[in-house]
């Protein structure tokens, strides 16, 4: 399927009870969340949780201030 290019966005929360979060720079209709990932835990799409929009809200859980999830994010390569 071509080439693709790949890239890790990472969320630091601001504030504790946060469920919901923005991914800067993520387009849902070119680039596709191949992994959630926080800390050692891989978070399951639809357990988890739920994508919305230019980002994804947590169904099973709740930051705290300082914790940190991290986005790994795939595109189709231009060219």
């Amino acid at each position: 399927p071509g080439v693709l290019d790949t890239r890790a966005v990472a969320f630091t929360s601001p504030a504790d009870d946060v469920t919901t979060i923005a991914i800067d720079g993520y387009d849902p209709a070119t680039d596709k969340i191949v992994i959630v990932n926080y800390g050692q835990t891989v978070l399951r799409d639809g357990i988890d949780y739920m994508l919305t929009g230019n980002g994804i809200t947590l169904l099973r859980m709740a930051l705290t201030k300082d914790d940190v999830i991290q986005f790994y994010i795939a595109k189709q390569a231009i060219d």
